[in-house]
């Protein structure tokens, strides 16, 4: 199911001299103008504003202290995205027409143990849009939000070893996209937060970078999944057992 939140200011424009031009015409001069063309009602709707649309994962509506702080996430997103809307009228009308798309993946490791991963989309006016991931793992049965430390014997993380592991996984499937220096510092154990988005399946932990943090943008978004038998002696229960 998907909630939306839309703030929009739309402008209308039925001009009289668009009007005396042909069909084509008429519809080539609206694109130039950055509106959408409706030929059953002959108007051009130039579109500018802040438009914010959510996928909620509803699955996760019944346990009240995970959606207690999935909704403060996707308001404080919501918040933030809209409050720094700053059109320049003097641009073309696409670049003041902001969008964020915040959409998400379920996780199960058990019944009770389940993290739901957060992508946001955003466009800005920019050459392109960017996004980010944000997750949370949760114990619904505990009622409880888990660390990644949580995951681990003594809750001691061993970032050498999942740094290893995520470097060689990615310099192979990067091929030719791979940039040495971003692939250096997106994963970097003097940087605990290059491994704060994370997922939890039956037999693995799946960590996920931004576009930019591993890669350049053309190489998207990448995760790395690394089977718990790679972790032998690392984890804590139950995920060691």
């Amino acid at each position: 199911m998907k909630t939306r939140m839309v703030v929009c200011l739309s402008m209308m424009m039925s001009l009289f001299a668009l009007g005396m031009l042909p069909a084509a015409a008429q519809e080539d001069t609206c694109y130039s103008k950055d509106g959408n063309w409706a030929a059953d009602t002959q108007k051009c709707t130039v579109t500018v504003g802040v438009q914010v649309n959510v996928d909620y994962p509803l699955e996760m509506a019944q346990y009240p202290e995970a959606a207690k702080t999935i909704d403060a996430f996707i308001a404080d997103q919501q918040k933030t995205f809209i409050s720094s809307y700053t059109p320049d009228y003097t641009l073309p009308a696409h670049v003041n027409n902001w969008g964020m798309d915040i959409t998400n993946e379920l996780y199960k490791y058990s019944d009770d143990i389940q993290t739901v991963l957060f992508r946001v989309s955003f466009y800005t006016g920019g050459a392109h849009p960017n996004s980010g991931y944000t997750s949370f793992t949760f114990d619904v049965k505990k009622a409880t939000e888990l660390t990644l430390n949580d995951v681990f014997l003594n809750g001691k993380v061993p970032l050498d070893i999942i740094a290893k592991l995520a470097q060689d996984h990615l310099k192979k499937t990067l091929g030719d996209m791979e940039d040495a220096t971003m692939l250096e510092v997106g994963t970097t154990t003097s940087t605990p937060d290059n491994y704060k988005n994370w997922a939890l399946t039956p037999t693995s932990i799946i960590f996920f970078f931004d576009p930019y943090q591993v890669a350049p943008y053309a190489a998207g978004p990448q995760k790395v999944e690394i089977p718990f038998t790679a972790l032998k002696g690392q984890l804590a229960a139950p995920f060691g057992a």
